[in-house]
């Protein structure tokens, strides 16, 4: 991860090629730190129910 301008782009995968919904832009706040948890949370009830 580049920290740069206060914000990064973050894609996630399921496996090679195989990107888990569209990038997100992620701020370097509070709030962009939760906002990341939550994708997160999500990517991982996804999996557990594949």
């Amino acid at each position: 991860m580049v920290v740069a301008k206060g914000e990064n782009q973050v894609q996630m995968f399921l496996d090679k090629k195989m990107p888990y919904k569209n990038s997100v832009k992620i701020e370097h706040t509070v709030d962009g730190l939760e906002d990341l948890h939550s994708y997160l949370l999500d990517l991982e009830r996804h999996v557990k129910q594949g």
